[in-house]
């Protein structure tokens, strides 16, 4: 993800979590994270837009990117 962060990073925002950890149960329980890797795409109103759990290549992850970049107002 940090490649991604260093290409859109001027454009969305990315938060990374440690699963593990108590203080981000809240989140966990939240958005349904049940393993990692886990990526959630909220819009700017902090609706999903997409989520996917496990490891995909890296194209799959640019092509959510880019698609929540376009439908973003």
């Amino acid at each position: 993800m940090d490649r991604f962060e260093e290409q859109y990073g001027g454009r969305m925002r990315f938060q990374h979590i440690e699963y593990d950890d108590p203080a981000n149960r809240d989140i966990v329980r939240r958005y349904g994270i049940n393993g990692v890797p886990y990526v959630v795409i909220l819009n700017a109103e902090g609706t999903v837009v997409r989520r996917r759990g496990g490891a995909l290549r890296p194209e799959v992850y640019q092509a959510d990117i880019e698609t929540a970049l376009r439908i973003a107002p």
